[in-house]
């Protein structure tokens, strides 16, 4: 488990299953996250399992991050290791919106591009972001 001044930034849980769902499903998070975004609406169940059964599969990781206060559900981030051999990985974030504009992609993108390297050996790590995706684009733009 991560902890920053703010956060704590810690693995799945089943549990957690209802919190990415309605995440994803939201529309204004979608457009900016997905690419199939030309058919929005309600994730179903299976497509978030598969998401998610995706991203935690070892090496990769999958981590919900939870006020440091409250421990509500802030969003989540992820290290996709899209090549083990090569140790080649993507990297992934999404907030509920009450957090945007606060520094939040920041500090949890700074520990997420660092742990890759440090913790799992990565030699690269990339990522996919939509050119509309002002906000995005500016935080990986300033890493």
């Amino acid at each position: 488990m991560f902890r920053s001044g703010r956060f704590y930034l810690r693995k799945y849980r089943d549990s957690d299953r209802k919190h990415l769902a309605d995440l994803w499903t939201d529309a204004e998070i979608q457009a900016l996250i997905f690419l199939e975004y030309a058919h929005p609406g309600p994730r179903r169940d299976k497509f978030v399992q598969d998401t998610i059964a995706e991203w935690t599969r070892a090496p990769s990781l999958l981590g919900v991050v939870e006020d440091g206060w409250t421990g509500a559900f802030v969003g989540h981030v992820g290290l996709l290791t899209l090549s083990p051999a090569a140790r080649d990985g993507r990297v992934s974030i999404a907030l509920r919106k009450e957090w945007w504009g606060r520094g939040v992609g920041t500090e949890l993108m700074q520990w997420l591009v660092a742990h890759g390297f440090r913790e799992l050996g990565m030699r690269r790590i990339s990522l996919m972001v939509l050119a509309d995706n002002a906000r995005a684009l500016a935080l990986y733009r300033q890493m």
